[in-house]
């Protein structure tokens, strides 16, 4: 003896079961970090921090930014923030992204035997289609033991929906392959 469900009651259940699924995979954030790391050698850590810190020069290092628009800037040499708005082209999709960054710019700061590293810390929110997502980054300029070089130590972490994880990944990886070869080709002792 069967239990007889009727034909409205399984519409609901199939609709129910699929809102679920487009909710988990498309609308549900995931949380991931990710590490990138790299020595500039024969630059000292104020030059490059510099260097990146100011907006205009990231068409530069980062070649997927095709334009951008300061909105606002504030505080001191010790304690700099800034917004921006600016336009990236994705390197996997023949598609363009508008994203908002709040950048905070702060100097090595020394406190006796310790010394805080050159840091820029940013957050950035960008929308694909209805995949939205949001990344803070933190990135530390420090030298190297021998003092002669820098190591730029990049962690961000980002979320997106279950379904684009894959994409944003490997999006990250590839605009940090791009930075990398970017960096290596800037002759420091000239800006």
């Amino acid at each position: 003896m069967g239990v007889r469900v009727k034909s409205g009651m399984k519409k609901v259940a199939f609709y129910f079961t699929a809102l679920i699924v487009f909710y988990w995979l498309f609308i549900r954030q995931r949380r991931i970090t990710e590490k990138y790391e790299i020595v500039i050698p024969d630059v000292v850590p104020k030059s490059i921090w510099e260097y990146w810190a100011d907006f205009s020069n990231y068409k530069r290092i980062n070649p997927t930014v095709l334009d951008f628009e300061i909105d606002y800037e504030r505080g001191t040499y010790d304690n700099w923030e800034y917004g921006v708005t600016y336009t990236e082209r994705l390197t996997k999709l023949p598609f363009t992204v508008t994203i908002k960054g709040k950048f905070i710019v702060t100097p090595e700061q020394k406190h006796g035997h310790f010394a805080e590293p050159f840091r820029i810390i940013s957050e950035h929110d960008s929308c694909l289609w209805i995949f939205c997502s949001h990344s803070d980054a933190d990135m530390t300029f420090v030298a190297t033991h021998d003092g002669k070089s820098t190591r730029i130590t990049e962690t961000v972490t980002f979320e997106t929906p279950v379904m684009m994880t894959w994409y944003y990944i490997s999006e990250f990886k590839m605009q940090r392959q791009y930075i990398t070869e970017q960096l290596r080709t800037i002759d420091f002792s000239t800006v």
